[in-house]
């Protein structure tokens, strides 16, 4: 399955909580990537970090669904 990687210009960068919620959706993706069941559930966990900061991301809000 072939998804676009999230890249920082289409995160919602806000000063406050954004470098925690882009080292989850970095950490999400790598997981993603490995196209395991296991990697998927450790990208939910990250990518859901990221989803409490952004939760209006297109791409992100597909790959949470993919997991799930």
């Amino acid at each position: 399955m072939f998804s676009k990687i999230i890249n920082e210009t289409q995160f919602n960068v806000k000063k406050e909580g954004f470098k925690k919620a882009w080292k989850s959706l970095e950490k999400g993706n790598e997981n993603y990537l490995l196209n395991t069941m296991g990697g998927y559930m450790d990208a939910l966990e990250n990518y859901l970090v990221a989803y409490n900061y952004n939760p209006g991301n297109s791409e992100l809000n597909y790959k949470i669904g993919v997991c799930y």
